[in-house]
């Protein structure tokens, strides 16, 4: 059972330092006034999405809800992507690699 837990941990750290936590983390003041309203509303999403993740139960959840998020955020994707922010696609390669590595 250890061992599925440290799988999720691993995973959930690898999604928190690449694409949450530099949405969440990002300034204001690095983004002009006419990108701020995109930003807050991305900001709002990674918060959502973090949380959704961490109260995921499984390593097996969580790669689930990744591959199935994919395909899902077309529109947030967008916005993201305007404003230089890391998305769950740009880190899709690197997440199965850890995915590999942790089995």
């Amino acid at each position: 059972m250890a061992k599925k837990e440290d799988k999720k941990d691993k995973l959930l750290k690898f999604l928190d330092e690449n694409v949450f936590d530099p949405i969440l983390e990002s300034s204001d003041e690095d983004y002009s006034e006419e990108e701020r309203g995109n930003l807050e509303s991305v900001k709002e999403f990674a918060a959502k999405e973090k949380d959704k993740y961490h109260k995921l139960v499984s390593s097996e959840e969580v790669v689930n809800q990744f591959h199935s998020d994919l395909t899902s955020e077309e529109g947030i994707n967008e916005k993201l992507d305007s404003l230089n922010l890391p998305k769950l696609a740009d880190v899709e390669s690197e997440f199965d690699d850890l995915l590999e590595d942790t089995e």
